[in-house]
């Protein structure tokens, strides 16, 4: 008997370590979704009395985004290709950066045909390029990270298309020509995806 209650431990260890593993990919297509993401960035930089006039530079961002959790809150890493920069007197300062933001996101409406959502969070940046018109690359005059937070707002269409619209507010200087001189990143978003 004592040598049956072994062998049925035993076998019972490697089944129960089976059906956890084939139960993980069911808790994961319900708890995890994938999305791609594209759309443009409305950006600039901010200002003071020795930066004025400085304009917007229309760019383009896309990339992908993992959605953690599926009730009323989720985390949202994403991983991005954002156009940002600005434009001055007839200059264009082109910043090419890898973008990665992680939003804590809140989802109303759940099962609604539309339902929207609001997200906010921090993010972090690494530039990849850096071109200024008439001057050529300026890799050694901006920094070569940054990090901030954005907020904004989407909704979700029928379960998998959605749109969204968010605002970067850049932290970091990104030069230090002089201690007066500010040049932080600004950039309003229009996004548009799927999940799948």
């Amino acid at each position: 008997m004592n040598k049956l209650n072994r062998f049925t431990r035993k076998a019972f260890r490697p089944m129960l370590s089976l059906a956890l593993l084939a139960a993980v990919p069911a808790a994961a297509e319900a708890q995890f979704s994938v999305g791609i993401k594209g759309g443009l960035a409305f950006a600039t930089m901010s200002e003071n009395d020795l930066t004025p006039n400085i304009d917007s530079r229309l760019g383009w961002l896309a990339g992908a985004h993992l959605t953690l959790g599926a009730g009323l809150f989720s985390i949202q890493p994403e991983a991005l290709i954002a156009q940002l920069g600005a434009e001055s007197g007839g200059d264009e300062l082109k910043l090419n950066y890898f973008v990665v933001p992680v939003n804590l996101r809140l989802n109303f409406g759940m099962g609604a045909p539309v339902s929207p959502f609001i997200l906010a969070g921090p993010y972090a940046a690494f530039n990849l390029s850096c071109d200024l018109d008439n001057v050529g690359e300026c890799d050694d005059d901006i920094e070569s990270t940054d990090f901030g937070v954005d907020f904004g707002a989407g909704l979700k269409f029928g379960g998998r298309f959605f749109a969204e619209a968010r605002y970067m507010l850049g932290l970091k200087e990104l030069s230090d020509i002089t201690p007066e001189f500010d040049s932080k990143n600004r950039a309003f978003v229009i996004m548009a995806g799927i999940t799948f």
